[in-house]
């Protein structure tokens, strides 16, 4: 049997040793749906997301990359269906509409789960860009790359 929150086996359990969730069997139709919620719910409100930003400085003229921060761009359970979470950090933007490369890391039960690189268009936007978060469904997630008027969306993203 496996997890409904990480999908780790839990044959022989009364709760994940991964993610904590208990294992309940033998369950009604009804009551299965009301356990499925439960476990979405139980799951947003323990992951977290992360941008790997590059930054830069001017040495003996040349620009060089000079760290590579994570920076926290937000946090499962302030999520909400097709509505995106804005983060507040500004970035420069890249001109033209050509695709980018975003490297973010699910953090999840306290452990960094994945790193993953998103690729998403850049938007045709003449202003400083943001990071968005949006919930596509069960377990999924897609990024945004613009600010609340103009936007690009990635593909949807699995959180495990």
């Amino acid at each position: 049997m496996k997890c409904r929150v990480c999908g780790n086996d839990v044959t022989d359990v009364s709760k994940c040793p991964v993610c904590g969730f208990p294992v309940i069997h033998g369950l009604e139709r009804e009551d299965e749906e009301n356990l499925t919620r439960m476990a979405e719910e139980y799951l947003m409100g323990q992951v977290e997301f992360y941008l790997t930003a590059h930054t830069y400085e001017e040495a003996d003229n040349s620009i060089r990359e000079s760290g590579q921060p994570k920076i926290k761009i937000g946090d499962g359970r302030d999520l909400s269906k097709g509505k995106i979470l804005w983060n507040e950090q500004e970035f420069a933007r890249i001109e033209g509409r050509r695709e980018l490369s975003l490297e973010i890391t699910i953090r999840a039960f306290g452990k960094d789960r994945s790193v993953r690189k998103i690729r998403v268009k850049a938007p045709s936007l003449r202003d400083f860009w943001h990071i968005g978060i949006c919930l596509e469904g069960t377990g999924k997630v897609k990024f945004a790359v613009g600010n609340d008027r103009i936007y690009e969306l990635s593909e949807a993203v699995s959180l495990l």
